[in-house]
């Protein structure tokens, strides 16, 4: 005899079980994310042996691949269009090497580049930011299809980041410590810049994320008395959200801290798929996310703590796996200071700070691509 009591309760549970397996049937964002195959780490090496490489991990297989020493410093490799440039410096020049996407073997290579720091392309054109020692920076044009380098366009003091958004290029001059405050402007083909103070201190590394928006990651400075000896200004990092449009700040979040990597180098990387910037703060081995959608921080991860591994430096997110690749240095035989001349180590990382695999890279890690 079915009773409605027994009836009420049959419905419940199967309500409650299509709830349950709807979960799954429905999937998590992740799901949805297409998963990164290789994680590509630029090794900088250490600057006096000129012996910088790239570390290939392929994620699936769990296999690593030391490519060949690209006789200098690697400063980062940047992906574009599915093509991989390598900047690399070295004692009396700087290069961008063309690397097939496949083994990164050399399809070209484009010299001289004065100090290349990082690139960003426009139609056929390769815009590359080079420092100059105690002299604004400048950006070097160069053709793709011939080779071509065309005439430089000065820009800021230290000029790092630059992209393409709006149809205008845009370079961050981070200054010296971080004493810089402006991005540099231009329309592609032009060889003169305006300056566009954003009003942080070390405009750092630049991510397009819309067609007229870029989040630029401000590094703060630091101030030292004439000997070197005293801190006496110190500021600390932020987010700035600048309309390329109308040139002009739309929003900013607070970090607490100075976004800052170990190698002196990339300190960011902004995911697409989950609309963050993951930002390192080297000295604390935190990294901060930060949602450009709600214009705040969502959370703060601590790195655990490794016996021999120290600071950060290089950071990616693989939003298919909802996993943190991030780049250590060794600890120095000397003291709790990194080692540049050692082999360094790629951690995956969860949200919660677990990280449960680590490859082996290779010296003075710089820069981490997803491929």
């Amino acid at each position: 005899m079915t009773t409605p009591f027994s009836m009420n309760m049959k419905h419940l549970l199967l309500v409650f079980a299509l709830f349950l397996s709807g979960c799954d049937l429905l999937g998590s964002d992740e799901d949805s994310f297409s998963k990164a195959g290789t994680v590509l780490v630029a090794n900088g090496g250490n600057f006096s042996d000129q012996n910088g490489y790239i570390t290939s991990i392929d994620l699936s297989e769990g296999s690593v691949t030391h490519h060949a020493d690209l006789g200098g410093f690697l400063q980062g490799v940047v992906s574009l269009d599915d093509t991989f440039f390598a900047l690399v410096n070295t004692f009396s020049e700087g290069r961008v090497d063309v690397l097939n996407g496949d083994v990164l073997s050399l399809e070209q290579q484009f010299t001289p580049v004065l100090a290349p720091r990082y690139a960003a392309q426009s139609g056929g054109v390769l815009y590359v930011t080079n420092f100059v020692w105690e002299q604004p920076g400048f950006v070097t044009p160069i053709t793709l299809a011939t080779g071509e380098i065309g005439p430089s366009i000065q820009v800021g003091m230290t000029p790092e980041g630059i992209a393409n958004v709006a149809d205008k290029m845009i370079v961050a001059n981070a200054g010296s410590l971080g004493s810089g405050s402006v991005l540099s402007v231009f329309l592609p083909g032009e060889i003169e810049s305006r300056s566009v103070d954003i009003g942080c201190d070390g405009p750092r590394d630049l991510f397009v994320i819309s067609d007229t928006e870029l989040a630029v990651v401000c590094t703060g400075k630091t101030v030292y008395n004439d000997e070197w000896t005293q801190v006496l200004e110190q500021t600390m990092g932020e987010v700035v959200f600048f309309d390329a449009r109308s040139e002009s700040v739309t929003g900013r979040v607070s970090l607490s801290q100075q976004a800052s990597s170990t190698n002196g180098t990339q300190t960011g990387y902004y995911s697409k798929d989950t609309k963050e910037v993951f930002i390192t703060l080297s000295s604390s081995e935190e990294i901060v996310v930060v949602s450009t959608e709600q214009r705040s921080v969502s959370s703060v991860i601590q790195v655990p703590e490794t016996d021999g591994l120290i600071g950060l430096s290089g950071i990616a997110y693989d939003a298919g796996r909802d996993q943190l690749i991030i780049g250590r240095f060794p600890t120095s035989s000397g003291g709790s200071f990194p080692d540049f001349t050692s082999a360094g180590t790629v951690q995956l990382m969860n949200r919660a700070g677990i990280v449960y695999d680590s490859y082996v890279a290779g010296a003075s890690i710089s820069s981490i691509t997803l491929r």
